[in-house]
């Protein structure tokens, strides 16, 4: 079964364990919560880790008597989905599927040019 009601789906457990103690058989393989807006929060994360980049570098350009010119290159790294307050890591990412509440990082590495 499939809901866009995450929300509800813990009430639909405990309403299956109701029936299990009447004795009904049920057969379950668990819940999973699958985030399906990962690509568009790839984009958000982008342009605000960016905005970021474009601060912290400028300050430290600032430091050395310089000014940022351009951005010349972005890559962000895998993206992180893990339940909330978690912060583990893996070279391939993760996709957490045992949490309704997650927390999305990623990595944003830029270079720019200076003046």
């Amino acid at each position: 079964m499939r809901s866009t009601e995450a929300a509800s789906l813990p009430k639909l457990a405990s309403d299956a364990a109701q029936l299990i103690e009447k004795g009904i058989t049920l057969s379950s393989d668990g819940m999973e919560f699958i985030y399906t807006k990962a690509g568009e929060a790839k984009i958000e994360m982008m342009g605000e880790a960016t905005k970021d980049a474009r601060t912290r570098a400028a300050q430290i350009a600032s430091q050395g008597g310089r000014t940022l010119k351009e951005l010349r290159n972005a890559r962000m790294g895998v993206v992180q989905i893990n339940p909330l307050y978690s912060t583990a890591t893996s070279w391939e990412g993760n996709n957490d599927t045992s949490s309704v509440e997650k927390t999305i990082t990623t990595t944003v590495t830029a270079t720019f040019s200076l003046e």
